[in-house]
């Protein structure tokens, strides 16, 4: 009879320490969310998610297709991506062109040409200037864009693509 009470008793305490372990977990992640909850509403206010943006705004129509051109993409889930990437050759020079831009914020941003949808060959462009608006940039001259027909968005610190266009 002690024994069996005694099993009852250990029985009882393990499935306690059980639920207390759950609800502190619970209260943890709860935790949590409020914290993160008032740590980006504070950062939305003071501008912080949304840094100030470059928005290039050329003289003539960049939605008009030039020599190529691609459709930008997400490879991530939590990554929201949208707009149109054009690559026109003025005077020589070929400048890549971001339109109808938006972009999830990151600092560590670049834009990358590619070799494949991986980022093999990579060779970068510049630091994003922005994560909305119309943007363009120069493309070095030894750039075979017939080989590197990938355009990436990359961040720099974590070295993964967050977004891609293929040129057409």
């Amino acid at each position: 009879m002690k024994r069996e009470t005694d099993e009852y008793v250990v029985e009882y305490e393990i499935k306690t320490i059980i639920i207390r372990v759950t609800l502190l977990i619970l209260l943890l992640f709860l935790s949590y969310i409020i914290f993160t909850s008032l740590t980006n509403s504070k950062n939305e206010k003071s501008g912080l998610l949304n840094y100030t943006l470059i928005e290039v705004n050329e003289k003539k129509d960049i939605t008009q297709f030039g020599n190529s051109r691609g459709d930008l993409y997400s490879i991530k889930p939590n990554i929201y991506v949208q707009g149109d990437i054009n690559i026109e050759n003025e005077n020589g020079t070929n400048i890549l062109y971001l339109s109808n831009f938006k972009i999830t914020n990151n600092k560590n941003l670049v834009i990358t040409l590619s070799t494949t949808i991986k980022g093999l060959g990579l060779i970068e462009i510049g630091r994003l200037k922005g994560n909305i608006g119309n943007q363009k940039y120069i493309i070095p001259s030894n750039v075979d864009l017939t080989k590197h027909k990938y355009i990436l968005i990359r961040d720099s610190v974590k070295r993964e693509t967050h977004a891609y266009a293929e040129l057409k």
